[in-house]
């Protein structure tokens, strides 16, 4: 699993990884580049040693130092997966990220009221 893990991350790293998007994750890239919004798909967190803490975020907003999370619905449900979502924040946010998460429900049914935050946010800088 750490050979995985690791192969994953250089890949990663290098550019060379193909991602796929949840459906989420491409309307909501669409409204990032609707917008004019630079950023990063799949970006990496890793640092210290034992144990290491490594999560890939879905976007990263470097004129916002803004990671961004979709939540789907089902695994995002889970108190395992809140829980382990609750640690990445925090150890983000330690480390001078800022955070937003957006469901999978708000972006499909809601992308306006989605794009108007991202908006107010942009403006708030």
């Amino acid at each position: 699993r750490d050979n995985l893990s690791q192969l994953m991350i250089s890949r990663i790293q290098n550019g060379k990884m193909k991602t796929s998007f949840t459906k989420p994750e491409l309307i909501f890239r669409d409204a990032l580049l609707e917008l004019n919004i630079p950023f990063h798909t799949q970006y990496l967190i890793q640092f210290g040693h034992k144990p290491k803490f490594r999560h890939c975020y879905d976007f990263f907003l470097s004129d916002l130092n803004l990671l961004v999370e979709i939540d789907g619905d089902y695994w995002h449900s889970r108190s395992d997966t809140r829980k382990r979502d609750e640690e990445c924040e925090l150890i983000a946010c330690e480390r001078g990220f800022h955070i937003l998460r957006f469901s999978e429900n708000n972006v499909k049914n809601d992308i306006e009221l989605v794009k108007a935050t991202l908006c107010s946010l942009v403006l708030h800088r």
